[in-house]
């Protein structure tokens, strides 16, 4: 697993000439999850589910890069609370697009959108984005995490939690049943501390 930021372009191209290469596009949003909790909470779990899943796609074959995160997303419903910021659904969709079209244009044409913010105008922008790449040819994509498909999202977050292999992502965390706060806060602290 290699982070895109962190890696000279020659190796991306390495990367893209290899036929094995998979980018992992971990989108959140800066948005409230409570007075106890970070704003960036989203798009750190996003983050940790990339990393998380990346052993399990090597297995496979994949060379996996994992793409600077996007932690601007749709998040009308907590607009008001302070530092919540939103976006439009357009400019969130045209994001993930550009983005993706850029990777295709390197041979990066196999693309993950792996989505931490449960928001519908945000997962439909998500959806509309993945539709667009694959309607232009550009990229071969998928979305998972939170989406519009309810039993994708089920089984990205609630069946296959126990599966990841990965101390804390949601191994430790699934088994606190107290509340959905609790779980938030445990969530956070395996994140950052």
């Amino acid at each position: 697993m290699q982070r895109l930021a962190e890696i000279p372009f020659p190796e991306v191209d390495r990367v893209a000439r290899s036929g094995r290469g998979l980018v992992i596009l971990p989108v959140g949003v800066v948005e409230e999850h409570g007075a106890h909790l970070p704003l960036g909470l989203d798009s750190f779990a996003a983050e940790v589910y990339a990393k998380a899943a990346a052993p399990h796609l090597e297995e496979k074959g994949y060379e996996i890069v994992i793409a600077p995160t996007i932690s601007y997303g749709v998040a009308r419903a907590a607009i008001d609370f302070p530092g919540t910021l939103s976006l439009e659904p357009e400019t969130l969709r045209s994001l993930v697009v550009d983005i993706g079209g850029s990777l295709a244009r390197h041979g990066l044409d196999r693309l993950v959108i792996l989505n931490g913010h449960r928001d519908l105008g945000h997962m439909k922008a998500l959806d509309e984005a993945r539709a667009m790449l694959i309607a232009k040819k550009s990229a071969r994509v998928l979305c998972v995490g939170f989406t519009c498909d309810p039993d994708l999202t089920a089984a990205c977050y609630r069946t296959a939690r126990g599966s990841l292999n990965y101390p804390g992502a949601y191994g430790l965390i699934a088994r606190d049943t107290a509340g959905n706060g609790r779980r938030r806060w445990h969530c956070m602290l395996f994140l950052r501390w």
